[in-house]
């Protein structure tokens, strides 16, 4: 039987020191002692970046349960992967190494003896990349089906995971299994395997060393994700320059093999060996860390499902509101960045639109989180309100984001502080805190009551005039609402599912409540798309990124798009099949959806 080797240089079977190893079929699956530095660094990076931004704000035991929860399946995502080559190598006969190590990408390919022959070759290498398409599958389906919160968001983050090692599996060089491929293609077309031996782990080193070279470039651009994509970038090449050093090359181990091609069928198998290889690097390419953000539309799943309410007061609907979504993504990779450039339904944007610069990621995920908990109590107060029961609702204040620094505001008041009264009047929501501003002496101080670390202060505040004409005075501030005590008929509950924050769906939800809670079916058959905030008045409010929501909304399959008037010349030029609809509250969204005909051919 054919068989290549693990050498040094003095041509000896090279073994390193491991910290950990399981009997497999006859070979063992090892873990080096750099796990005992990848591991704690990966825990962390899931713990402080991946948790915050999947699963929102947790107590401290919760986040560390999940973040291992989600290291546990990762680690046996990587075992599969191992597997996978094992059980598809003795199914043909094929020998087996005698040690595979795991490292944080897969095994190392360049361990494995060749296949007996070039196609089943292609099968063992082609295995576990594979294997890591049904594991994504089926941690798709089962985020799908959104069974338990901890559940969900380990299944997110395999299908990320396992759609990176099928990528990160198919470039031209070892350690991933890319490099068996290129040994496939140079022993299959050009009947030279032992030209693969030299060429797989020089290009290894060669994109490593370029891998080097543009994490200093990303990092001298100095943007707000410069840090973060050379850190990415170096550990790419770390990564393959350990696993190289660790696992050097195989060798051929027999004498060289004929070349049977000739004249014109050689130079055609030159020319299909070199496009393959350059498809190869290509896609490693593809993965190369940017300093860019990239902005393009998401999701859009049914609300009915998010919402809970007791059986008695439930009407089903044939129809369906759905909730639209933008995806804002920083870092990307070179492949993201092409597609931004050359597609209608993506767009690159500045890193600084996706995470400010006076914020990080956390904070962001936080603030989404807290503007989508205040959206969802809205909306269930709404939407019970508008069905015709009782609502007790009362706001808790208007807290303060963010304060522009050309605001006289800036010297008293402080991002955090939560407003309650302006010249004694009350500010309960921000559309009362608009309202009181109206009535002011635009040129006077006024006085604004806050409360400030849970105590409560009287503060003279200057004013700003308006930027448009005929708006109220300004205080020079970014708001949210500070909560409300709110005392429902019966308990309604919106459980959001597949969304990570914003209160951009609080329209869609107050429709759905108000829709479960009536006999008449707004929606007649169809389904309906929308965006737009919603407060204690019923207001409709504007939204970032319509247009993506619109693209969104078309790619279910929506018949009509609810839009924000500030929105709305926006989501109409976006457009191409749906009927945009201006509303500027939710009564006017549930009337033009009870004028709507009755839906014919059903």
């Amino acid at each position: 039987m054919d068989h290549y080797s693990v050498f040094d240089v003095d041509g000896e079977p090279q073994v390193r020191n491991f910290a950990l190893s399981l009997p497999v079929g006859g070979t063992r699956i090892r873990w080096g002692l750099s796990w005992l530095l990848v591991a704690p660094v990966a825990l962390w990076l899931i713990a402080t970046i991946y948790v915050p931004i999947a699963a929102g704000i947790l107590r401290p035991w919760e986040t560390w349960l999940l973040t291992i929860l989600i290291g546990l399946l990762s680690a046996a995502c990587l075992l599969l992967h191992a597997l996978a080559h094992i059980v598809v190598a003795r199914a043909y006969g094929g020998e087996l190494p005698a040690q595979i190590p795991i490292y944080p990408l897969g095994d190392a390919a360049q361990v494995w003896p060749a296949g007996e022959t070039p196609g089943r070759e292609l099968q063992i290498s082609l295995s576990a990349p594979l294997f890591h398409i049904v594991l994504a599958a089926v941690a798709y389906i089962l985020w799908n089906v959104q069974l338990t919160p901890y559940l969900s968001h380990s299944m997110l983050f395999l299908v990320f995971l396992n759609v990176a090692l099928v990528m990160v599996n198919l470039i031209p060089f070892f350690p991933s299994d890319g490099g068996r491929l290129l040994r496939v293609i140079c022993w299959r077309l050009l009947q030279r395997p032992d030209l693969s031996a030299r060429l797989e782990t020089r290009l290894g080193k060669a994109f490593s060393v370029f891998l080097i070279g543009w994490a200093i470039f990303l990092l001298a651009q100095r943007t707000r994700s410069s840090l973060w994509t050379a850190a990415i970038t170096l550990a790419f090449a770390a990564l393959i320059l350990l696993a190289l050093w660790m696992y050097p090359a195989w060798r051929w181990q027999r004498p060289p093999l004929v070349n049977v091609s000739q004249g014109v069928g050689r130079g055609l198998r030159i020319g299909a060996t070199a496009l393959l290889i350059l498809i190869q690097i290509g896609l490693a390419f593809a993965l190369v860390p940017m300093n860019d953000g990239l902005e393009l539309p998401g999701i859009a799943p049914s609300v009915a499902p998010m919402i809970e309410m007791p059986d008695e007061y439930r009407h089903p609907f044939e129809g369906n509101f759905i909730l639209t979504t933008v995806v804002l993504q920083t870092p990307i990779l070179a492949g993201q960045w092409v597609v931004g450039q050359v597609s209608p339904y993506a767009r690159i944007v500045p890193p600084e639109r996706v995470v400010p610069p006076d914020q990080t990621i956390q904070e962001i995920a936080q603030r989404n989180y807290q503007m989508l908990e205040v959206s969802e109590m809205t909306a269930a107060a709404m939407g019970v309100r508008l069905a015709g029961y009782d609502v007790g609702l009362t706001g808790r204040g208007v807290r303060i984001l963010s304060i522009l620094p050309e605001s006289p505001a800036s010297a008293v008041l402080q991002a955090g502080d939560v407003i309650v009264a302006i010249n004694g009047e009350p500010v309960r929501i921000p559309t009362e805190l608009t309202s009181r501003l109206r009535v002011v002496d635009p040129f006077a101080p006024i006085t604004v009551e806050i409360e400030r670390a849970g105590n409560r202060e009287s503060l003279s505040v200057p004013l700003m005039p308006p930027l448009i004409e005929d708006d109220p005075p300004r205080i020079g501030v970014t708001i949210e609402p500070a909560g409300f005590d709110i005392d429902l008929p019966f308990p309604v509950r919106i459980v959001p599912q597949k969304i990570t924050g914003g209160p951009s769906a609080g329209l869609i939800f107050t429709l759905a409540v108000y829709n479960l809670l009536t006999p008449e079916d707004l929606t007649g058959g169809r389904t309906i798309a929308g965006t737009g905030t919603i407060e204690l008045d019923g207001a409709v409010g504007p939204i970032g990124g319509v247009q993506w929501k619109v693209i969104g909304a078309e790619a279910v399959g929506a018949e009509y798009f609810l839009s924000p008037p500030e929105n709305y010349e926006d989501a109409l030029a976006a457009a191409r099949r749906i009927q945009v609809v201006e509303v500027a509250t939710a009564e006017e969204a549930i009337e033009f959806l009870q004028s709507l005909p009755p839906r014919t051919g059903r």
